[in-house]
């Protein structure tokens, strides 16, 4: 197995190439071409793609995970959790946590 940085403007996707490739994450709206020329260029074409893995559902991540899907015909996975950020395409407020987190919001008040 072989994990291949793909270093973008605002993130970075990995292609883990082994006996299938496998893309992790899908850059930001406007990383398509970067990352199918990244792909091309390490053998692996979109279409050969058996599943898109998301991180997290954050744009800089998931941007590009429906033009993606669309052109690899690959199913795109994430956490239930975040399953709605990714449909929506929009982050849903953060909320920190910890006593550290706690004490620097309470501050601003």
């Amino acid at each position: 197995m072989e994990i291949i940085k793909i270093r973008l403007p605002w993130s970075n996707v990995h292609l883990i190439r082994g006996d299938r490739s496998v893309l992790v994450d899908s850059g930001s709206a406007g990383d398509l071409v970067r990352i199918v020329a990244a792909l091309r260029a390490h053998g692996a074409d979109p279409k050969d793609l058996p599943a898109i893995v998301q991180t997290h559902g954050h744009a800089d991540h998931a941007g590009c995970a429906a033009s993606l899907r669309d052109l690899s015909h690959a199913p795109v996975i994430i956490h239930r959790d975040d399953a709605e950020m990714l449909r929506l395409g929009r982050a849903r407020p953060a909320h920190p946590i910890g006593l550290d987190s706690r004490h620097r919001r309470g501050a601003r008040r």
